[in-house]
């Protein structure tokens, strides 16, 4: 196991924290919407989507400085395979 991984506890502490995150989030802001408070769901969307635009692009290119997309070499060796054929 590399030091920079999770254990298999703290990866279900993480879990349940995102869980209870996003159950309090989607009562409160249908409690928002319930009341009928106008501006409640495009304010939502809004930081929403400044807050998790970003931080996907983010990720996005943490995933691809660690290599994710790299191909393994064997669609070469199908590729030489067939030629032989």
């Amino acid at each position: 196991m590399n030091k920079k991984e999770l254990s298999i506890a703290t990866k279900n502490k993480l879990a349940y924290i995102a869980a209870i995150c996003t159950v309090f989030f989607a009562l409160f802001s249908g409690w928002l919407i319930h009341n009928q408070s106008d501006q409640a769901l495009p304010l939502i969307l809004g930081i929403g989507a400044l807050i998790y635009g970003p931080l996907c692009f983010l990720l996005y290119i943490i995933e691809v400085a660690r290599g994710v997309f790299r191909g393994d070499g064997e669609e070469d060796v199908e590729e030489k395979v067939e030629e032989t054929v």
